[in-house]
């Protein structure tokens, strides 16, 4: 067979560097220039005699030019990173550790740095602003919720809240200036802007009558839902209004700018039915009675909601309260009063600029290990997704990503909506968007502060995780560490089965109480309620004279076999099957040959300096 000229710089020789057999005959070595060679290009027909045409073997090096150059630059970003583990231990099992170890260290200093912007920004004034915000709305009626029972108490209390946001004198009842007086409620915190009252209403006869009560009662209205919403205009007639003739029209969110509320009876839209008030007192006054007097709050009112804005200079605090009565179609008035203290206007002083300084490096350092865990993708594939901790990384990242988003987005509207207020004294802004976004944004650091930290602890074992594969299984930093993961995961099967036996104990328990007990406690009103109440019970908070009221015989029954399955039986078998899985871990672990430790790494160190 004649031969192809070929620039030999390595052999590929035949299975196990035998001499193979092609054809019935020797095969000669054959000798292949692997830079411009490409597995994916290589077949049989290219050892055949005919020479390759000049433009494949062009585009053939060209390709494999393409290949290697890319391979050789993600193997550089690789080792840059630290994710070719296996590399470096196969040049130096020190060089690994001492890799690992770094990379544990960077991602402590990580974790410092995420601590500290979570808790910086933490103010102990945050619940005393709050406290004296919600005691504005709270002290017109000292059992407020409880005293609020009918359309007249609504009423009653909206007026005196109103005396309570525009005073008129000092506490020794001296006249106080007007200007200097015009937004200030309780002497330090101002009001912005002015109060609204939305209301949304449901259509008149939305549910069906027995046919024996029709001529009785003609008229029901169901409670509230986004198919029955009255959007019709219901001003009433041959009345000379001055003071509320947009209030009887139904306005979309735009005009509102309110967001979607969610409480125990229903969830209720943005849009609605509103009347702003007056930055004056006597004007806010005639306007309610004007409201009032025509029966703005009627049978197809379903909810009243207040929405109030304080602003503290002292402490550059913002208090949003939001005032909700429910009025339900069984003639019942659920009150609810909330509020929130939050520092929307951020770096004003030296401690805020620290912060940011923080912010900055924090940011810095989420961009290299969001790099990371792209580079990660790229090398393992879908085997990168079957790790719990990678998963972990992703939320954290992907939070991270959210947080600083909403914290630009937080900088920009808040300012612009200040200074429309300043402005212009007689617009409405809301805050409740940036006051429930601030919410989320608290949520999601509590989130990142909390898996940074699991990840940080499960980083010190540097054991091994759920695959076999990782790299993990390599060094043992803590054996303690090591026992407490090797212990969960080989009870993990003997959890879930009893995670699902329980679950189907505790759900029985709560059907069973809330059919018992729900037409007589309010705890076990619905079934949502109900499971809270009973995971009380399971963390030691019982009610016996409740239990013992609501039936003297079921009662007291039912929380005695609930207690004794719920704590006693399924409690001593958690701890069974845990004490059996940790003392069969153990005893393997001291069977293994540990390679490595973390004090004798550090002592090794020390010593070297």
């Amino acid at each position: 067979m004649p031969s192809r000229p070929t620039t030999a710089t390595s052999i590929l020789s035949a299975r196990s560097n035998k001499v193979g057999v092609l054809d019935g005959e020797p095969s000669a070595p054959v000798e292949v220039d692997f830079t411009t060679f490409h597995a994916s290009n290589f077949s049989f027909d290219m050892m055949e005699d005919e020479p390759m045409p000049a433009k494949k073997v062009a585009e053939t090096r060209n390709e494999a030019k393409k290949y290697v150059g890319c391979s050789k630059f993600m193997d550089c970003l690789y080792r840059a990173w630290g994710i070719d583990e296996r590399g470096l231990l196969q040049v130096s099992k020190r060089l690994y550790i001492e890799t690992t170890v770094t990379k544990l260290a960077w991602y402590l200093v990580y974790t410092c740095l995420l601590i500290t912007i979570s808790i910086l920004p933490l103010d102990q004034f945050f619940y005393y602003h709050y406290r004296s915000s919600i005691h504005i709305v709270k002290s017109i009626l000292p059992e407020a919720p409880a005293e609020i029972v009918t359309k007249t108490d609504v009423w009653n209390y909206i007026t005196k809240l109103t005396d309570e946001l525009y005073p008129d004198c000092w506490y020794n009842n001296a006249s106080a200036n007007a200007t200097a007086w015009n937004q200030l409620v309780h002497y330090d915190n101002e009001m912005l802007g002015f109060p609204q009252i939305r209301q949304v209403r449901v259509r008149p006869k939305t549910c069906s009558i027995p046919i024996v009560m029709q001529n009785a009662t003609p008229y029901c209205s169901t409670e509230f839902y986004d198919s029955n919403e009255d959007k019709s205009s219901f001003m009433p007639q041959g009345v000379n209004l001055s003071y509320t003739e947009n209030s009887w029209t139904w306005r979309d969110p735009s005009y509102t700018k309110s967001g979607v509320r969610s409480t125990s009876v229903a969830n209720y839209p943005s849009s609605g039915y509103v009347q702003r008030l007056s930055r004056d007192k006597a004007t806010s006054t005639d306007t309610l009675a004007e409201l009032r007097a025509n029966n703005w709050i009627d049978k197809q009112t379903r909810a009243v909601f207040i929405d109030l804005t304080f602003f503290n200079r002292n402490r550059n605090l913002f208090c949003v309260i939001e005032i909700t009565f429910e009025f339900l179609a069984s003639a019942k008035i659920v009150s609810t009063f909330e509020g929130r203290s939050a520092r929307f206007l951020r770096y004003m002083t030296t401690k805020d600029f620290i912060l940011l300084g923080v912010e900055i490096a924090f940011l810095l350092m989420s961009l290299y290990y969001l790099i990371e865990v792209l580079l990660l993708i790229t090398k393992d594939k879908l085997r990168f997704f079957y790790s719990i901790w990678n998963w972990l990384d992703l939320l954290v990242l992907g939070s991270i990503i959210s947080c600083t988003i909403f914290n630009i987005y937080r900088e920009l509207v808040i300012r612009a909506r200040l200074r429309s207020i300043i402005s212009d004294p007689t617009s409405y802004e809301s805050f409740e968007d940036i006051n429930y976004f601030d919410k989320q944004f608290n949520r999601a650091i509590a989130f990142c502060l909390m898996a940074a930290l699991l990840k940080a602890s499960s980083m010190f074992p540097v054991l091994e995780s759920f695959s076999e594969e990782s790299i993990f299984k390599y060094i043992k930093f803590e054996k303690s560490m090591h026992l407490l993961i090797r212990t969960l995961a080989e009870s993990r099967k003997d959890f879930a089965a009893f995670l699902a036996f329980f679950l189907v104990m505790f759900f029985a328990f709560s059907f069973s109480a809330t059919m018992l007990f729900s037409r007589n406690l309010k705890n076990f009103s619905t079934f949502s309620e109900t499971s809270y109440s009973l995971y009380q019970v399971m963390l030691g908070s019982i009610n016996f004279g409740e239990m013992r009221q609501a039936h003297y015989i079921l009662g007291p029954l039912f929380l005695v076999t609930y207690v004794v399955c719920a704590f006693f039986v399924m409690f001593q078998m958690f701890i069974a099957f845990i004490s059996i899985a940790y003392h069969e871990t153990k005893h393997a672990v001291h069977k293994e040959r540990n390679d490595f430790e973390l004090s004798q790494f550090v002592k090794k160190v020390r010593s070297n300096y």
